[in-house]
């Protein structure tokens, strides 16, 4: 009888790191998400708070810069910031769940005494 409550007392323990090394992994996604998001919008005031009407603009490609056409590359930042925003919200969602399991499994575990 001992050793089954050992076992499912290490059973809860193991399976509370586990929860809560996903709330650190996606933390820290959601972190680096808004960071490259945060880049996104200030290239974006950058570019449209430019004194030209259209100025001439490149985009990085690994060490190379390729002339790009200035609204194409506005919408595509526009579209990356959506896909990003979005990205968020799914990982904030799924450690919200992921939250939520490792507060009822912590309560649960918890021995009565």
């Amino acid at each position: 009888m001992e050793e089954t409550v050992g076992q499912l007392r290490k059973e809860d323990l193991q399976r509370l790191y586990e929860l809560q090394r996903h709330i650190y992994t996606l933390a820290s996604q959601i972190e680096s998400l808004e960071r490259e998001k945060r880049i996104k919008e200030i290239t974006l005031q950058q570019l449209q708070a430019s004194t030209h009407h259209k100025p001439t603009v490149y985009q990085s490609v690994g060490r190379l810069f390729v002339l790009e056409d200035y609204d194409t590359l506005i919408s595509s930042l526009n579209k990356e910031m959506e896909i990003l925003g979005e990205q968020i919200r799914t990982k904030q969602k799924l450690k919200s769940q992921f939250e939520a399991k490792w507060e009822s499994s912590r309560l649960t575990s918890v021995p009565k005494t």
